[in-house]
């Protein structure tokens, strides 16, 4: 007996487990479609399913997993150091790295109900997680109704896994429900190798002149002449020698032709949509849609709508079946895809730094260097500071000082801006008294968030500052100016953001 027909002697009809996904016996999940039967192989070897899959278990694998313990008090949480955590971010079996697990069982996600991984224990500790492939576990009920899981060994056994010992992440049954799109990809894939195969399409016609007659054997050896110097890929779309008499007819791509290239792009978005995936990640290019704007709004929609779902599995399927402990929980550490550009990380870390969301050493860890001496203050701005901190910082203290003198120089600074362009602007429009008012009012419309921005006021409190401001100088006129300067309104601005120090 050959080795197809032994092949098909063994082969038994599919049968549909609990999860609903189409097994054989063998092992190998069969969907039968209106454009032929597709395997769980044979999806994968059509490209944008390949390119797909591998783009979302990549995502999967390259961000940190770490398990966490929560403080008590909710006062945060700080990195666990058990075995499991060892597990996740390190080595799941003696065969692979956290890296090469999350990417295989990923991969079988993306296109399966689930994706399994068996707890292998030594007593009561935790020693692997070893991957098992979803096309070769059987979903079995017993009579108390309790789930257990079967694993197809070798010489056709099934080995029984109790629930409490597999690792299941919830995946996507695309092969499912797309069996009609991938159906559709593997026929266009057959239906372009056999076109293009040969490639002996010139482009055109060969026709005989009037007075030359081939006879069969002529057209025989013209014909292996043909095939032998332009047949084969490498030849295509070479140079046609014809002997006299012969004449050569140039073609255009035909219809059919051009409907298998419109077909492929077709199938390449049908099968994005499946996945959720940009199809520019698939080299679906079409002009107008792609700019760096559009990219970078697309990769931004990625992993909000297409990532952060699997992420979210994966969290929940750590929980529910590893962690034992309702002090535990698994993160993925996603900031690493939202890092942007030098310029822009450097800007948000800059904020994140005077606002006290960060420290230097916090953002020197992200950045991948060793943390400095002293970086690991949390400052922020002094209006920040609740009032009671403030007060406890007396007047006559060094701190105190300090911080007076800051707040007097800062204060001196935007006084004087205040009157120089004031006196700018009275200079100017003194024939003028409309144009006069007009810049009166546009200058401290913007002169509000400024002086909230340098002195770290609350707006509200800068607002009513450059009202005050506004309407004493429209109701005195310019020659209120210099005695802004000598009379001290820089006093007041720094006892209205240091009142406690004043």
């Amino acid at each position: 007996m050959g080795v197809i027909a032994q092949r098909w002697a063994d082969w038994s009809p599919p049968s549909v487990s609990d999860d609903g996904h189409w097994t054989t016996q063998g092992g190998m999940a069969v969907y039968p479609s209106s454009a032929g039967v597709v395997t769980s192989e044979s999806a994968m070897r059509i490209s944008a399913v390949f390119a797909s899959v591998n783009i979302l278990a990549d995502a999967l694998a390259q961000i940190p997993c770490i398990l966490y313990d929560r403080l008590p008090d909710d006062a945060g949480k700080t990195r666990s150091n058990d075995r499991l955590a060892a597990l996740l971010d390190d080595q799941p079996n003696a065969d692979q790295s956290s890296f090469e697990f999350r990417f295989q069982m990923q991969a079988w996600a993306s296109v399966r109900p689930f994706a399994y991984a068996e707890q292998i224990y030594s007593g009561d500790r935790l020693e692997q997680l070893v991957p098992r492939h979803p096309d070769r576990i059987r979903v079995e009920r017993l009579k108390n109704g309790a789930k257990r899981y079967a694993h197809y060994e070798d010489d056709r056994t099934w080995r029984p896994i109790l629930a409490e010992d597999m690792f299941r992440v919830p995946g996507k049954p695309v092969l499912d429900y797309a069996r009609e799109s991938f159906g559709m990809a593997q026929s266009l894939q057959r239906y372009a190798g056999t076109t293009f195969t040969k490639g002996i399409r010139p482009g055109g016609l060969i026709s005989t002149e009037p007075h030359v007659d081939y006879d069969d054997g002529a057209r025989a050896k013209l014909k292996a002449a043909i095939e032998k110097e332009h047949g084969g890929p490498s030849n295509a779309g070479g140079i046609l020698m014809l002997p006299d008499g012969l004449k050569w007819t140039q073609l255009g791509m035909t219809h059919e032709q051009a409907e298998l290239v419109a077909f492929t792009t077709t199938s390449v978005e049908d099968i994005a949509r499946w996945f959720t995936i940009p199809p520019y990640r698939l080299g679906v290019l079409k002009a107008g849609t792609v700019s760096y704007a559009s990219v970078e709004m697309q990769s931004l929609d990625m992993l909000v709508y297409t990532l952060m779902p699997w992420y979210r599995r994966w969290e929940q399927a750590i929980g529910k079946d590893l962690i034992t402990s309702d002090r535990q929980f698994a993160e993925f550490l996603t900031a690493a895809f939202l890092k942007g550009t030098t310029k822009e990380r450097f800007d948000a870390y800059a904020i994140a730094i005077q606002w006290g969301w960060l420290s230097v050493n916090d953002v020197r860890r992200i950045e991948n260097l060793n943390p400095v001496a002293g970086g690991d203050v949390y400052l922020r701005p002094l209006n920040m500071t609740p009032a009671a901190a403030r007060a406890a910082v007396g007047a006559h203290s060094e701190g105190g000082r300090l911080l007076r003198l800051l707040v007097d120089d800062t204060s001196g600074q935007v006084v004087r801006k205040e009157v120089a362009a004031m006196l700018r602007a009275a200079e100017r429009h003194a024939d003028d008294p409309a144009a006069w008012e007009r810049t009166v009012a546009e200058f401290y419309e913007a002169h509000g968030p400024f002086v909230a921005t340098k002195l770290h006021l609350p707006l509200g409190e800068a607002l009513a500052y450059a009202r005050s401001q506004r309407n004493e100088l429209l109701a005195e006129g310019p020659t209120v100016l210099p005695h802004w300067q000598t009379n001290g309104k820089a006093d007041e601005l720094a006892a209205l953001a240091l009142p406690e120090v004043a």
